[in-house]
């Protein structure tokens, strides 16, 4: 058997190439499209991931299942006041990217909300840089929950958006009086027709009716791909 000599200059060489080696592991990487679905793992315990449509996805060994990964959220962390009869942008609720280069976009969120000067009905709009193809569709739902009425009273006004401009959408709340605080749930569809950005507005139903967007409203927007 031939010996191969081990000398300090070889040593170097391998510990520089473990240096390196160790320096990717805390690389961020990138993962391309590559138009093929890998196979589904063999055990039931591992999963593989990879990029679609420059979004991370994975496949489960235990079910087989394909997944996403990736959503943006909003969150409301300090109350807003509505004071003014323009649109005013939702501090944490505007601003998502949204692009056809992706199929469509779920979205899911609560809006809270309370009146400060009277029992005036308000506005919270839907907007965007972009077009929305056809099929895109969201539903509203206003519920109230908190004192002064019946435990389990519920208001709803709901309808679907399938507009193909990025005209913005106005949802109007019932005329809850100052002592209600009240949800909007949105749920639903957006397919986009160009590049852009998607979000919420909200402005006085009239003016010198404040109002407040409350503290803990979110907005998930999650990619279908």
């Amino acid at each position: 058997m031939t010996t191969i000599p081990f000398d300090l200059e070889q040593a170097r060489l391998d510990i520089a190439d473990l240096r390196g080696s160790l320096d990717r592991l805390f690389e961020a990487h990138t993962k391309s499209d590559g138009g093929v679905i890998p196979n589904t793992p063999a055990a039931a315990t591992d999963l593989t991931g990879y990029a679609s449509t420059g979004h991370e996805k994975y496949i489960s060994g235990a079910d087989g299942g394909t997944y996403n990964m990736g959503r943006a959220s909003g969150f409301v962390t300090s109350n807003q006041l509505i004071n003014s009869t323009s649109a005013a942008a939702i501090t944490g609720l505007a601003g998502f990217a949204i692009t056809s280069a992706v199929p469509a976009y779920r979205v899911d969120g609560m809006i809270l909300m309370q009146n400060v000067t009277s029992g005036q009905a308000q506005n919270v709009g839907i907007f965007g840089g972009v077009g929305w193809s056809s099929g895109s569709r969201l539903v509203f739902n206003w519920q109230e929950y908190s004192s002064g009425q019946t435990q389990g009273t519920t208001i709803v006004q709901s309808g679907n958006w399938g507009h193909t401009t990025s005209a913005a959408t106005v949802i109007v709340s019932p005329a809850f009086a100052t002592t209600i605080q009240a949800a909007l749930f949105i749920s639903g569809i957006v397919i986009p027709s160009g590049t852009g950005s998607f979000g919420f507005t909200a402005w006085e139903g009239a003016a010198s009716q404040n109002w407040n967007v409350l503290a803990g409203s979110y907005v998930d927007v999650m990619p279908c791909t």
